[in-house]
């Protein structure tokens, strides 16, 4: 929903997502992300401290799909 956005619920959701993986998934250090709608999107990951990497290929609905990757030590 749209409406929903800047009210930092991607925020509380993607730290909640990071600490969990810290404190249940000790031997993962690095997580990974890609975005198929990196104009979108992109600036957000950022600002939580993922950097890009590269380029990717997804699946997205039985396609192939251009993606960027992003990925943050945790």
């Amino acid at each position: 929903n749209l409406d929903q956005i800047g009210k930092g619920y991607g925020k509380k959701s993607m730290k909640f997502i990071e600490k969990w993986v810290k404190n249940n998934w000790t031997s993962i250090n690095k997580l990974f992300l890609d975005t198929i709608i990196p104009n979108y999107n992109s600036n957000f990951y950022q600002k939580m401290g993922y950097h890009e990497t590269g380029n990717n290929i997804c699946e997205f609905d039985g396609l192939e799909v251009k993606a960027k990757r992003f990925e943050k030590y945790v």
